[in-house]
């Protein structure tokens, strides 16, 4: 088969334009302004690398994508961010606020982890509770498991 230059041409341009998206990178103010966005995947995105960059500014905006979203995956990746940022306080607040409020098991297991990631002794008292709490009401036995795991962390 003999290749001709418009078609050489053709497949460079589409090999150069279809790899443009790996190299532009968002900025921190970029990624915090598309939790806002309309799309669920480009809020999931969003969390995630703020998550990864632990960056402490999207604190106040992934607390109110975690509280009033009705997706779960958006709610899930926003409480995993929290807890991937570890900023204690406002974090801490929100994650044991999530963990008490949600019926999703998998946001209250992504609550729990943040909290331990999270070390906030002056919430100790309030981690053990909800821990305690989850073991009482929850359905879901690694989601118990978990909680009675992260009391005897907590308490140490």
């Amino acid at each position: 088969m003999k290749f001709t230059r418009p078609c050489i041409a053709l497949c460079t341009a589409i090999f150069l334009f279809s790899g443009l998206p790996l190299f532009a990178q968002k900025t921190t103010d970029q990624y915090i302004a598309d939790l806002q966005s309309e799309e669920s995947a480009v809020q999931i995105e969003s969390c995630r690398k703020l998550g990864e960059k632990k960056e402490e500014k999207a604190v106040g905006e992934l607390v109110k994508l975690a509280q009033s979203s009705k997706d779960r995956g958006v709610v899930f990746q926003a409480v995993t961010a929290l807890g991937q940022i570890g900023k204690a306080g406002v974090s801490t607040d929100a994650l044991l606020d999530i963990g008490r409020k949600s019926a999703m098991s998998e946001v209250q297991y992504a609550a729990l982890l943040g909290l331990v990631n999270l070390r906030d002794e002056k919430k100790a008292g309030d981690i053990s509770s909800l821990c305690q709490w989850i073991q009482e009401n929850s359905t879901d036995d690694v989601l118990k498991d978990l909680a009675v795991k992260v009391a005897q962390i907590i308490k140490k």
